[in-house]
């Protein structure tokens, strides 16, 4: 029987669909190592999906249609300069989510009291976006380690708003490709700065990422995405 998988509704991104670095991270936990996940269509919720594995990449399907694919990745991630807790924390102060709460139901980045809050500001001497980010206790297994699945869903949005903040596009644009690589173990009730960046939009594409740092300037994951207006 072929094996299939359910996002729950507490997993979207804009109201309606799945949040588009859960699922992937959702079928990155399956491959070792870091991973490419390209998306095609609306991630839909509350219903069984198909889960296809094609020699190292799986597809995720909704019948006919291909939602997501999720492949290895060999191949380096830019990483920004760290930045303190503190000042991270003072950039989510400034976030844009606190005036323009355009995806509340967010489970990363949305307002309401089930999101993990990941609200990515400005930082005032550089044109990054900063927020801290504490993984709750249930994000993790038994030793306190962060699945994979919450540490994309946790870098995905940062690098949407620092890209379509600056821009004016405000959100209006989705994920086509995200890359992440996790270099080592994420533990619940740590506190740690995500810090996003993005290079100048071409056209309806634009490069952005997200890295995430310890409270000594470690970087532990990073993430490149695609981001594409609509």
């Amino acid at each position: 029987m072929a094996e299939t998988i359910t996002i729950p509704t507490r997993f979207q991104g804009v109201t309606g669909l799945g949040q588009g670095g859960y699922a992937a991270g959702l079928l990155a936990e399956r491959i070792d190592g870091p991973a490419t996940a390209d998306f095609f269509n609306p991630i839909p919720l509350d219903r069984p999906l198909d889960l296809v594995r094609s020699n190292d990449r799986l597809e995720l399907h909704d019948g006919p249609s291909l939602i997501l694919r999720v492949r290895p990745f060999t191949g380096e991630i830019g990483t920004p300069e760290p930045v303190s807790i503190d000042d991270a924390e003072a950039a989510r102060q400034r976030s844009p989510v606190h005036d323009h709460d355009v995806i509340p139901d967010c489970f990363s980045c949305g307002t309401i009291p089930d999101s993990m809050q990941v609200h990515a500001g400005p930082l005032p001497d550089r044109q990054d976006f900063a927020t801290p980010w504490t993984p709750p206790e249930w994000a993790g297994n038994t030793n306190g380690i962060v699945a994979d699945r919450y540490v994309w869903a946790a870098i995905d949005c940062p690098s949407g708003w620092r890209a379509t903040t600056l821009s004016a596009k405000l959100l209006n644009a989705v994920t086509g490709q995200m890359r992440t690589k996790v270099t080592a173990p994420i533990l619940t009730g740590q506190t740690y700065a995500l810090v996003s960046w993005s290079d100048p939009w071409k056209g309806r594409r634009v490069k952005a990422g997200t890295a995430l740092f310890d409270q000594n300037g470690t970087c532990l994951a990073t993430s490149q995405a695609v981001w594409i207006s609509i």
